[in-house]
């Protein structure tokens, strides 16, 4: 199994293999390919059928092989903070902090760009209405993608994690305000929960049960129901950055500024945590086996079972975020 891991200026294509001697199963990891570029990888990496695809902070959106060939690489204007998305029409698009949006074939031709005037740190998010929803500064952006004519509504707040499409056509994204926006298909903001710390990168989740997780530089873990009312909240030993990740058996894994990466019931109760050696700014991944993925500053990326055992490291050479 291939994984794209970036770091500061460092994206790294590597290999997780597994092997099995008499009853035990060992895995460990192999780099394949790595690309040093000019600038630090803050998005995660989109992939697509034909190409990875990453912005950097040197103001280019880099397009890999799955082999991790460079196809090609496009300079903006401005840093790429943002995690590109995939349309449903197959273009990818992606925003810059020199206030355009960027819409590419997934080999990396640029098709056009949109003037939207101010900074875009979000993903894209396009909805049941064919509208492109993201966050830029302090205001949420509606684009029309057929005639690019664009809405923006002030939040009086700093938008800069991601936007989930929720199964009620609504979305939610949260701010540096510490306020969760529930939006509705045309961009307009429904109602807004409020906590006591920022919703940086931690996009809120829709689990299977229905309801909401995200979490908070107050280190809690939030529940909510789709319309906003609040479940409850779970204590955590540190910021939480990253966004949290449910797997197959309900269970709710999330990272922290503590170190840890925690794995919780689905009625929130912490079962297992597992410790790195410095904070864990990035989200959890979870891998198609049911293992996990968890990166830390302490330069390492680790395999852990769904208990919470590492399996695996690899040693990236730097923070990874």
């Amino acid at each position: 199994m291939k994984i794209a891991l970036k770091k500061y200026g460092l994206i790294c294509l590597i290999c997780l293999i597994s092997t099995q001697v008499l009853h035990a199963q060992n895995w460990f990891f192999q780099e394949i390919k790595h690309y040093q570029a000019d600038g630090a990888f803050f998005g995660s990496p989109l992939v697509t059928e034909r190409s990875v695809i990453i912005g950097s902070h040197d103001k280019h959106i880099y397009f890999f092989s799955h082999e991790g060939e460079l196809l090609h690489a496009y300079k903006t204007g401005g840093w790429i903070h943002a995690t590109p998305s995939q349309l449903e029409n197959g273009q990818v698009v992606v925003g810059s902090y020199d206030r355009n949006l960027y819409f590419f074939t997934p080999a990396g031709k640029c098709l056009d760009k949109l003037r939207i005037g101010g900074r875009i740190f979000t993903n894209i998010v396009e909805n049941i209405d064919e509208k492109l929803i993201f966050g830029c500064n302090n205001s949420l952006v509606s684009v029309d993608f057929e005639t690019k004519e664009f809405i923006k509504k002030k939040t009086w707040s700093l938008l800069h994690g991601s936007i989930e499409l929720l199964s009620n056509g609504q979305m939610a994204i949260g701010s540096n305000a510490g306020k969760l926006f529930f939006i509705n298909s045309l961009g307009e903001i429904l109602r807004q929960y409020t906590v006591d710390g920022w919703i940086v990168h931690s996009k809120p989740v829709e689990l299977s049960t229905g309801y909401l997780v995200f979490g908070s530089y107050d280190k809690h873990l939030y529940f909510t129901k789709l319309n906003g009312d609040p479940l409850g909240k779970v204590k955590l030993g540190g910021k939480i950055h990253g966004t949290p990740v449910e797997n197959t058996d309900g269970h709710i894994i999330a990272s922290s500024f503590d170190g840890k990466v925690y794995f919780l019931s689905p009625q929130g109760k912490v079962l297992y945590s597992f410790s790195t050696g410095k904070k864990v700014v990035a989200s959890p991944a979870l891998m198609t086996d049911g293992n996990i993925l968890a990166a830390s500053y302490d330069d390492n990326l680790y395999l852990l079972s769904p208990r919470g055992k590492e399996l695996a490291r690899y040693n990236a050479g730097g923070n990874v975020f």
